[in-house]
Order: structure tokens, then sequence, then C-alpha cells
């Protein structure tokens, strides 16, 4: 019933918004999974990731926050743990208190090593609440992301994110010029996370929430991240 409930608000909803692209909040559920290899012979989390795996198994939601070709990413809406995209400087910032991290999101690290991952829309389709789903393919070797969309429903403009290189989100973009409404992202020997659409509203959001805050680059930890990234620390 919920999920019925979900396909008809996102029908109805964009039936009188169809001939505009998509500004507002989408909230995906989300599900984490991890090999059995992340336990012991006790069936216990191993010491060294019990942080890690305790963190992400409590991770239920998401929300992607959208205007003109800005995003953000979090777990609760106001967060201070995020992740921003601003499309005029094609940057992603990654927050965590007060530290965070600029990452130039024209770089693909399995690229630039000479291992160009491959981008495939796939011939089968897929149901997900009661819509019918393409499916787009992006397959690094460590791991492959599956984007599954209906380019009626939750339309955006790919144009701003032609250099957004991280994720092949452009790739993707480019051939769907939608939001999708679920994604399956597998990384070899790790986890295997699950964003399936729950809910959507259309809203202008304010330009505010895509300023940055005044933070300063660290110089000392910006050495030890790769080429294209660099640390501040919030004023």
């Amino acid at each position: 019933m919920k999920q019925l409930y979900a396909f008809l608000l996102l029908v109805l909803s964009f039936n009188m918004y169809s001939q505009n692209y998509f500004e507002g909040i989408v909230e995906y559920n989300v599900e984490i999974k991890f090999p059995d290899h992340f336990k012991n012979s006790n069936g216990e989390n191993i010491e060294d990731i019990d942080k890690l795996y305790d963190t992400l198994s409590n991770l239920k939601k998401l929300y992607y926050i959208c205007k003109n070709g800005n995003y953000v990413i979090t777990p609760k809406l106001n967060s201070k743990v995020k992740q921003l995209y601003l499309s005029k400087i094609n940057t992603i910032y990654f927050f965590k208190d007060n530290l965070v991290v600029a990452a130039n999101a024209s770089v693909d690290l399995e690229s630039t090593i000479g291992k160009k991952p491959t981008v495939e829309l796939l011939t089968n389709e897929s149901i997900v609440n009661g819509i019918n789903c393409r499916v787009v393919k992006v397959a690094w070797k460590l791991g492959t992301y599956y984007y599954y969309y209906n380019s009626d429903f939750l339309k955006i403009n790919n144009e701003p994110f032609k250099f957004h290189t991280y994720d092949m989100w452009n790739k993707y973009l480019e051939i769907a010029k939608c939001l999708p409404l679920k994604i399956i992202k597998e990384i070899n020997g790790f986890s295997t996370t699950t964003l399936t659409f729950k809910k959507m509203k259309i809203k202008s959001i304010k330009n505010s929430v895509f300023n940055l805050p005044a933070m300063n680059e660290n110089l000392e930890l910006s050495r030890y991240k790769q080429p294209h990234e660099k640390v501040y620390i919030i004023e």
C-alpha cells in the first residue's frame, strides 16, 4: 500500500509539473548489506571495522536536495554531515562536523590509472514502486553501480552536470536526464548499498542551502589526500 501511495503521489505531482525540471527534495530509503567475512566465527563484527559497520548499518534514509544543477545529499535535513555539489566550480564538498573535504568532480580515480569504467544502458526493464524503469550500469574494476530510472519522473537538466565524472553521474544523466528512482552500489568485497525512492516534495529551495561556510585549507591534512582533493577546517 505504501508503494502504491508513493507511485500515485509521484504521478499526480508530475502531471502538474511535467514541463519543468525538478526542484525540491527527494527522500530515499537506504539498505546496506555486508559480506559474511565482515564477521568473526562468533557472528560478531570484526573489531577493526565495528564502528564503521555500525555507522553504515544505521543509515536508513538519504535526502537529495537539488536546484539549478546544485545538490545536497544528507542523512538528515539540516545535518552537519552532508555532501554538497556546486556546478559552477564542479566541486563536491564532504562535510562532517568542522571538517570539509573538497574534491574535483571531474576526476574518476580508476580512469586516472588507465582503467576507465564502462557505461551501459541495459536492455531489460525493472519495476520500482510500480513504475517501469530502464537501468544504466556503470562498471569499475572495484565495483558496479546500477541506476534505475523512468524519464517521465524527476526530470532534471543534465547540462550543469556534464563535467560531473564522480560516480559517472554525468554519463548517467546524458542517458536518463532525470534523477534515479533506485540506485544499487556494489563495492566488491565490501558492501552493497541500495537507495530506493520513498517520496519527494516539489518546493522552491533557498540559494542559501548551497552556500559554503567560512573555512581555511589545512595544508598538513591536504598532503595526505588525493591530488584532486583538499581539506578545509570550518572557522
